[in-house]
């Protein structure tokens, strides 16, 4: 398992030694620079004061003078080993015992690097105007290294001694940042089926918020569904209970019969029952893909005349042993949408279904599309006896069944189209009809634009 907490805290170190490494770098480079300007200095004015005030005691005859060094092992660990030289005209008249003594220390005036012995020397050269005399001063580079590496070291060693304490601060800080991941973790462990409410949001860190979003939704989405499981067993229990136990009731007077008339009559008993219990599951299932919480379905162009005759070609047979008649009243320009073939299919299979069950016998039924206002309406009238107004708003709910109906049906006809319609982003309209007579009219409209 990868820890959020070691992984920053490895990047964030790695990116601290990187910039560290950097950064001695350029201290090296830039304390190097600083020293050799301070120890060049040092040299100029070396070479002046040795001007102004050793030479009025040179013998400026020739004779060599060598001016003894101190002992170095009492002297300080940062003490410039400076060696000097004087010459007039072309005689060393002066100079330290580490200076050589048979050439210059430089051949022209100003810095110069140069090597005596084994060791690597700066010089100056100072050449005064109008003056017969040369002066050379040199420093070898081991002070000038050695104070480099000196401060370089120290303040690496500070460096690498706060990595630890660093790396602490850091655990600290990050531990204290992803404590509300912690929390939050602790909260959806709150969460069961009977517990999905959202997670508070009021402290949780702007970075974490989308994920706490994200959750929410996800918890609103697991809720909706337990609901829709529950809703739809509990449907299911109470609405088959009653054809199942019809179910048994005839098969118990099937077997009971003493006669077979009786018996024929009972076992078409179970039959019809068996046939209203497999539409009543038919219904259900439909209802269920038909909720807004599940996927999109795919578009395809549809013609609407062309589904309407195939629907009503399907019913006409249920139509005729009614005694019913279905009218056309298509526009005559053909009209297409683009929407869900299936969803379109179940919404008007069940307006037409619940008007051929509900309209009576020798009743007529007129199916019409038009386009109107950017809307095309697709409408289904029947001259049956209708809904009455005050319960056309109940009858799109799951399982309503008008009082004293004796039509046998489940009440979910009106509930699917509803829900298909919604799916489709159009609007369904239960009214009396236009003329005042009797029926019921359904008016389906959907925007031209979708």
């Amino acid at each position: 398992m990868k820890s959020i907490r070691i992984k920053l805290l490895i990047s964030v170190l790695g990116v601290f030694i990187t910039a560290l490494t950097i950064l001695t770098v350029l201290t090296y480079y830039e304390t190097s620079h600083e020293i050799e300007e301070v120890f060049d200095a040092e040299l100029v004015q070396t070479a002046r004061m040795i001007n102004q005030l050793a030479l009025a005691n040179i013998d400026s005859k020739g004779m060599d003078v060598t001016i003894p060094e101190t002992d170095q092992h009492r002297g300080h660990k940062y003490e410039k080993h400076i060696s000097y030289q004087v010459w007039f005209r072309n005689a060393l008249v002066l100079r330290s015992a580490s200076a050589p003594t048979d050439h210059a220390m430089a051949n022209t005036a100003g810095y110069s690097d140069t090597s005596i012995g084994d060791k690597r020397w700066r010089v100056f050269a100072l050449y005064p105007e109008s003056s017969p005399y040369r002066i050379y001063t040199a420093e070898d580079y081991r002070a000038r290294d050695e104070l480099t590496w000196e401060i370089v070291v120290e303040s690496l060693g500070v460096y690498f001694w706060s990595l630890p304490i660093l790396g602490i601060i850091f655990y600290l800080i990050l531990s204290s940042g992803l404590s509300s991941l912690k929390k939050i973790s602790e909260d959806v462990s709150l969460r069961d089926v009977n517990k999905l409410k959202p997670l508070n949001k009021d402290e949780v860190p702007t970075e974490v918020l989308p994920l706490v979003t994200a959750l929410n939704e996800l918890l609103a989405k697991l809720d909706i569904a337990i609901l829709k499981e529950r809703r739809f067993t509990s449907d299911a229990s109470h609405e088959l209970r009653t054809p199942l136990s019809g179910i048994r009731l005839h098969a118990q007077l099937a077997m009971q019969a003493g006669n077979t008339e009786d018996r024929e009559h009972a076992l078409q008993q179970i039959i019809n029952a068996v046939d209203n219990s497999t539409h009543l599951v038919e219904q259900m299932l439909t209802l269920t893909r038909l909720d807004p919480a599940s996927p999109d379905l795919p578009v395809e162009d549809i013609e609407l005349q062309t589904l309407c005759d195939t629907l009503i070609t399907e019913m006409q047979d249920d139509a005729q042993t009614r005694h019913q008649k279905i009218v056309r009243n298509f526009q005559q320009s053909t009209i297409q949408i683009s929407c869900n073939h299936d969803l379109l299919y179940t919404l008007l299979r069940n307006l037409l279904e619940n008007a051929i069950q509900h309209s009576g016998e020798n009743s007529e039924i007129t199916v019409a599309i038009h386009s109107d206002n950017n809307q095309i309406k697709l409408s289904i009238e029947d001259d049956g006896p209708g809904i009455p107004e005050t319960q056309l708003e109940l009858v799109t709910q799951r399982f309503y069944r008008l009082a004293g109906q004796e039509v046998s049906g489940c009440g979910l006809g009106l509930s699917i189209a509803t829900e298909a319609a919604t799916r489709l982003g159009a609007e369904l309209t239960l009214s009396g009809r236009e003329d005042k007579q009797n029926g019921l009219l359904a008016v389906v409209s959907i925007p031209t634009q979708q």
